[in-house]
């Protein structure tokens, strides 16, 4: 018997499969990817706790799983899944020993998928898991003045390639690697109409008051001319700003002061950006607005027995991080103009130090990083501060 607690979210999912395999000389690590276990119980709607019943006495290893699929396996893509590091011995007089498992989502591991040609000189190439030590390499020949840009897709996990000049040619071979990981594909070339440049802001509407505005485009930016472009308030002021760009999400951040009760005009005269065709805008108009500062509440949190370095983080109810700050010492994580709501107040123990959330993996026997949550949700008040003291246990 036992506990089944999530690695990361605030509540546990529902109905948790929980697994013995035998620990005898067939036993493998990834059986649990391919045969049904020995014993197997499940959570129930109301509780995270379980109990497994007659158990032949010996030794086993003690698996959970949010088995999406019920097919009683493990599916990396789609399923949770939360192990005990060492076999347990199941014995007659064993009824009072008790096993809390963690249930973890693991990062899936990397894998390329065929690309192909989406427009005129546009290749979808889509991946699996961690694409940011990407590299996309053609292997055909080339001219001498063959260039080349990818950005990751804003809804999909692809990367758009692009490429110039156009190619009188049937097919282009690619090398796609990744650390150790290397493929190559056939891409088939055919005579299809390019892309026209579209880009989009963010946000749009209201504009919190730490909140850059961002353009996207769906063709890889080259250049932006800050001459042709302005941002206005309502008074006619004209409001100075800085520009950053993040080639592999193609988008340009305005990163200015921001006062409450106000409105921004976002003014790009004609060729203010140009894209990797060349292609230039037209004249864009945007805007977005601040409201009072009234309407939002604002939260100190104070940590008690913590140990550094730590992400503190609020959530909403579907676990989106709304808030974050690290810390590396003690000391106060002010979180400022937080939209009235309900939130779940969490801290990560950044073990590894790397400054972001480290789940677990199974074959490698790691487990997640420690994640606690503040026992009550916080509700964010309009026109409030607070001050939230958070002890966290040993």
């Amino acid at each position: 018997k036992g506990t089944v607690k999530d690695a990361l979210e605030y509540a546990t999912d529902q109905f948790i499969s929980v697994v013995l395999y035998e620990a005898d000389s067939t036993y493998k690590d990834s059986i649990i990817y391919k045969e049904t276990p020995k014993y197997i119980t499940n959570t129930l709607d109301s509780t995270t706790n379980f109990t497994i019943e007659n158990i032949k006495a010996g030794k086993y290893y003690l698996r959970a799983i949010k088995d999406v699929n019920s097919d009683n396996k493990f599916q990396q893509r789609s399923d949770k899944i939360g192990f005990y590091e060492t076999p347990i011995e199941v014995k007659q007089d064993s009824s009072e020993t008790s096993y809390d498992l963690t249930l973890f989502k693991e990062a899936l591991d990397y894998r390329a998928s065929k690309p192909y040609l989406v427009a005129g000189e546009k290749i979808a190439f889509g991946f699996q898991g961690d694409y940011e030590t990407m590299k996309i390499k053609v292997i055909s020949n080339v001219p001498d003045d063959y260039k080349f840009r990818y950005f990751k897709d804003e809804k999909t996990d692809t990367l758009n390639y692009f490429y110039a000049p156009k190619l009188e040619v049937d097919s282009l071979l690619f090398k796609v690697t990744n650390k150790k990981v290397i493929d190559t594909f056939k891409v088939r070339i055919k005579d299809n109409l390019k892309d026209s440049l579209v880009v989009k802001p963010f946000p749009t509407g209201s504009i919190r008051f730490n909140e850059q505005f961002s353009i996207r485009a769906n063709i890889p930016f080259t250049k932006i001319d800050e001459s042709k472009i302005s941002i206005i308030d309502r008074d006619s002021t004209v409001v100075k700003y800085t520009t950053s760009f993040d080639s592999l999400n193609n988008k340009y951040s305005f990163d200015f002061d921001k006062v409450e009760d106000n409105r921004y005009r976002i003014q790009m005269l004609p060729e203010a950006v140009t894209d990797f065709f060349e292609n230039k805008n037209d004249t864009l108009n945007f805007s977005v607005s601040t409201v009072s500062k009234n309407n939002f509440g604002n939260a100190r949190i104070i940590l008690n027995n913590a140990t550094y370095p730590a992400i503190v983080q609020l959530t909403d109810d579907k676990g989106e991080v709304k808030f974050s700050h690290y810390l590396t010492e003690l000391k106060p994580v002010d979180f400022a103009d937080i939209q009235p709501s309900k939130y779940y107040l969490r801290v990560i123990y950044d073990t590894n130090k790397n400054g972001i959330y480290d789940s677990g993996n199974y074959l490698k026997g790691k487990q997640p990083e420690r994640v606690s949550y503040m026992k009550e949700p916080y509700e964010a008040k309009a026109g409030f501060d607070e001050i939230i003291t958070f002890k966290l246990l040993d």
